[in-house]
């Protein structure tokens, strides 16, 4: 099947059961690390068929797929797909927590920033030419970076409902991600203390 046949496609009645099942699971799942409030956030990415946003679902004998509509028309993208039913729903619940984790950092963004070196003056600065201004007192050694924040959430959660053997290639790319505009490893995620530690004073890279 292409990707837009999966996004078209419609589950029998039993495939759809078996999207159900594991979606109510995925949500029972998340509950305990998100806010009431977002509940509602969990259940959108569970939804089958979420129009000009996801299709998403169970094919027998297939696959689990999760297909996003792309910014042209008639484009889809297969964003997941997966025979393992284990490994989609770990997929789902890093969805949800990363996305929850996004939003809350949007609401602690001012406290957090003054806990780091470095910080955009979003005020001041304008498409490219960013005004940068530094904290005297402060815990990071560096320019903030708002994922270290989210990936955290997203690993709590994580870690929480799958143990963090199984999280393991999931923090292998988070640290990837937090490392890649230093010219060496500078984060390292603490699985005892659940949060990104700083392990060197790497020189952060240029953005090109």
């Amino acid at each position: 099947m292409t990707t837009r046949e999966y996004a078209y496609y419609e589950m029998t009645r039993e495939e759809y059961e078996e999207w159900h099942q594991l979606g109510e699971q995925v949500v029972a799942d998340v509950t305990p690390y998100i806010p009431e409030q977002t509940i509602t956030i969990a259940q959108m990415y569970v939804t089958a068929q979420l129009y000009f946003i996801h299709y998403a679902g169970y094919h027998t004998g297939d696959c689990y797929y999760f297909v996003e509509e792309g910014q042209k028309k008639e484009e889809y993208n297969m964003v997941f797909s997966t025979p393992d039913r284990e490994k989609m729903r770990m997929f789902l619940c890093q969805q949800i927590l990363e996305d929850v984790g996004n939003g809350n950092e949007q609401n602690v963004r001012v406290s957090e920033k003054k806990k780091w070196k470095i910080c955009a003056d979003m005020e001041k600065s304008l498409p490219g030419n960013t005004v940068w201004y530094e904290n005297t007192d402060y815990i990071y050694h560096c320019r903030y970076d708002a994922r270290k924040f989210w990936f955290e959430y997203a690993l709590k959660g994580l870690i929480g409902i799958f143990g963090a053997e199984r999280c393991r290639s999931l923090i292998d790319g988070y640290e990837d991600y937090m490392n890649h505009w230093f010219e060496a490893p500078h984060w390292k995620y603490d699985i005892d203390k659940l949060e990104f530690v700083e392990i060197s004073d790497s020189k952060e890279l240029e953005e090109e």
